[in-house]
């Protein structure tokens, strides 16, 4: 009978077995503590072995790509860079691909406030997908997604956690020419369930309801101040919140609330897999 992992610190809920299942005997179920973990459905499960043979995380090597060369850069346009986290070059990727005609998937929050993977083919809509998400996203079946497009001959840019990055590249099985990937340097996730508590706390406290959150705002300088944008009496408002103020972003910066497998991420190295 088929493994997915024979314990939690050995999936990273890349979600790469769930998309490679020729069968869709896979679904991502949340555990006692709101972290996301694969299950299979036995009923449909054919034992083919393919969602083992994927597990970048379990079974494939970190990819050994050291980089060649780093530079240091910010981008010119204060628009993008006002968007971004830090220094934009996300959106300047990102432009370069859409102008190509291409696809870029990245983290965005739903009108749920649900960190999903999304794709864009527009620059519209660039700013759902920019700046810092502290929690892990829903992948879903954007692997998928993201081969239907290389194969069409589109440009892809696809980025993510390392694992994520990882995951996708490993369901792909090879590179190619037209996908571009670019991995975070990544902190570790806390759980989509903790942040939508955190969010239901906000939305108590503030009285209204939480429409989006930046977790790294510029309007006050260069920094951590968590931006709350919030719908209350029919008019938006926003809040400005300290880190410190803030249970969430401070038991994320002391590395309270990561998944297990961040503990010891074998990503966590000079290699990269983007």
């Amino acid at each position: 009978m088929i493994e997915l992992f024979n314990q939690k610190k050995n999936c990273c809920n890349c979600a790469a077995c769930m998309n490679i299942c020729p069968k869709q005997a896979i679904t991502i179920k949340t555990d006692e503590d709101g972290f996301s973990f694969p299950m299979i459905n036995r009923d449909l499960c054919i034992e083919c072995g393919l969602c083992n043979n994927v597990c970048a995380f379990q079974n494939i090597p970190i990819s050994g790509n050291v980089p060649i060369s780093t530079y240091v850069a910010i981008n010119k346009d204060m628009d993008v860079l006002s968007a971004s986290a830090s220094g934009g070059i996300f959106g300047a990727l990102a432009s370069l691909i859409l102008d190509k005609n291409g696809v870029v998937f990245g983290c965005a929050f739903n009108n749920k406030m649900e960190p999903k993977h999304i794709c864009i083919d527009n620059l519209l809509d660039m700013k759902k997908i920019q700046g810092s998400k502290y929690v892990q996203s829903d992948i879903n079946t954007t692997y998928i997604e993201a081969k239907r497009y290389i194969k069409n001959g589109r440009y892809v840019l696809f980025t993510g956690t390392p694992c994520q990055i990882a995951g996708l590249k490993s369901f792909l099985g090879k590179d190619y020419n037209n996908l571009i990937t670019a991995d975070i340097i990544c902190h570790g996730v806390p759980s989509a369930d903790f942040f939508k508590g955190y969010i239901k706390y906000l939305e108590d406290k503030l009285k209204g309801k939480v429409i989006d959150l930046k977790f790294r705002d510029k309007s006050k300088g260069w920094g951590h101040i968590e931006k709350v944008i919030y719908k209350k009496d029919g008019i938006i408002k926003e809040k400005l919140i300290q880190p410190f103020n803030s249970y969430y972003h401070s038991y994320f910066l002391k590395g309270d609330i990561l998944r297990e497998n961040c503990y010891e991420c074998k990503y966590a190295c000079s290699s990269r897999e983007g």
